[in-house]
């Protein structure tokens, strides 16, 4: 056939081969505006068409006839509606057919396919209603129709053996498990409505069985340690462990909610930086169900304390479980901090303590031992802040604010110093060689001065660079090892 012909325009009685009202058709083609299609359908019914009363055809027709060079069936199908109506429109004679003929219908996989879906699934209502409109369906007594939905099967047991109607949606999982199919049997099982209603209920009872264990007071998790010593060991890897051990079901939800098809594709996603993310969605949902769930709370308060957040931030916050009010925060700071300057006073104690007596020989002290010594380094800061509008109640106001820390000195001094007293001789008697730079000072000078002028030099000759490799990064001393160590800090942060 050449192109596809042009609706009719005028109306007329019925379609020239399955006779069906053309008033009731929205769209149907007139044979004389394409003198290709009368060819086709007098070589389809072995007749002559171009002399019949009706001179249309409707649009099933239309497609049956464009499909009919490559199906044998559909030139079948024809020919028997148009000798049953025998184009006069007449449909008394017209019988009920198939899309192919009867003899193979258990050989059409469109019907098996219907046969094998769950007769309640969307995907089978749509096939069946695009069936329905374009085919007249009429089952035998002795063929199954496709919306079976039970099967006589026998039973055997206890060497009994007993017939009854097994749904077809069972038969379908018993195959399945016959076939070792565990994927099948899933899917199967799946499509019972029932079996996803209790599968889904089975899994939120052992999650919330799994939360209730862990947020039960008597279990010591690391979601609510809010003391000092529980929050020295707060880690992500503690907590991660926890889960895995206690509640496995609740984290494999949550990490199944966090990865994606494409995570392995994104490098910087890895399970190290997912984890607090995680957790923190876990600790959320552990503090909507207890308040003494807080641990992540209680760190969140401390981040926006160190970050000079006002109470607003905190109730606002405060309100999606994502930290503790400010004055909570406050009071776990005061409790965190107790004892803090402990170290300081064991410090002073030392100093305090009595030193050995030694004696002493030709004024020079013979043996010296380190005694233990720090320093207490204070920073103050005062601010005026001014009142908008000045008030007998607003008036401004006066802050003035310390902060002492103390350090300890990583190089001791001699407890036992000397005790010579100053010479009572005039000065015009003392030699003034004694001023003066001895050899050996002036042999550490100059070594000093090699490692100075040697990296000064290597900075700015660029030709001379590799001279800063073979010296030292610093002038050698005697307390070199004690300089690498890390100071000893105390303060209240």
């Amino acid at each position: 056939m050449e192109g596809r012909p042009k609706p009719a325009t005028s109306l007329r009685r019925w379609c020239l081969i399955c006779s069906q009202d053309l008033v009731t058709c929205k769209t149907y083609y007139s044979l004389k505006q394409k003198k290709d299609l009368c060819k086709v359908i007098t070589d389809c019914v072995g007749q002559n068409v171009e002399g019949s009363k009706s001179q249309h055809i409707c649009r099933v027709c239309f497609r049956k006839t464009q499909r009919i060079e490559t199906s044998s069936a559909l030139r079948v199908e024809l020919k028997e509606q148009y000798i049953a109506t025998n184009g006069t429109g007449n449909k008394e004679n017209l019988q009920p057919s198939f899309t192919t003929p009867k003899k193979n219908i258990d050989g059409d996989d469109r019907v098996k396919r219907m046969l094998s879906r769950s007769p309640s699934s969307p995907s089978n209502l749509q096939w069946r209603k695009k069936v329905a409109r374009s085919v007249q369906f009429q089952p035998t007594p002795e063929e199954h129709p496709p919306d079976v939905t039970q099967i006589e099967a026998t039973i055997t047991r206890n060497g009994r053996k007993e017939k009854r109607q097994v749904p077809l949606k069972w038969i379908r999982v018993v195959m399945a498990i016959l076939e070792n199919h565990e994927d099948k049997v899933y899917q199967e099982l799946n499509s019972l409505k029932g079996f996803q209603l209790h599968a889904e209920e089975t899994v939120r009872c052992a999650i919330g069985e799994e939360c209730r264990t862990l947020c039960s007071p008597s279990t010591n998790s690391q979601f609510r340690q809010s003391t000092k010593k529980g929050f020295q060991s707060f880690s992500f890897n503690n907590q991660m462990r926890e889960l895995e051990e206690q509640a496995p079901l609740f984290l494999s939800v949550l990490k199944k909610a966090a990865t994606g098809p494409f995570i392995e594709k994104n490098k910087m996603k890895t399970s190290a930086s997912l984890a607090p993310g995680i957790l923190t969605a876990a600790a959320v949902l552990f503090h909507c169900r207890s308040e003494q769930m807080n641990s992540h709370q209680l760190m969140m308060g401390f981040t926006l304390l160190e970050g000079g957040c006002n109470r607003r931030t905190y109730r606002r916050l405060g309100m999606r479980n994502l930290c503790t009010t400010y004055a909570y925060v406050i009071q776990k700071q005061l409790e965190f901090g107790e004892g803090f300057d402990c170290r300081v006073k064991e410090w002073a104690e030392q100093v305090k303590e009595p030193s050995e007596i030694q004696e002493e020989s030709t004024q020079e002290v013979e043996a010296a031992t380190p005694v233990q010594s720090f320093q207490l380094v204070m920073d103050n800061v005062d601010m005026v802040v001014k009142a908008r509008h000045t008030s007998r109640e607003h008036y401004g106001a006066s802050y003035h604010m310390a902060n002492i820390i103390a350090i300890k000195n990583r190089v001791q001094a001699p407890r036992n110093l000397s005790k010579l007293q100053p010479t009572s001789a005039s000065i015009e008697t003392i030699d003034l060689g004694l001023f003066l730079p001895s050899l050996e000072d002036d042999k550490v000078m100059k070594s000093n001065w090699v490692v100075l002028m040697g990296h000064i030099i290597a900075e700015h000759i660029p030709s001379l660079h590799w001279i800063a490799r073979e010296l030292p990064t610093v002038i050698p001393h005697a307390h070199m090892s004690e300089a690498r160590q890390k100071s000893e800090v105390v303060s209240n942060q």
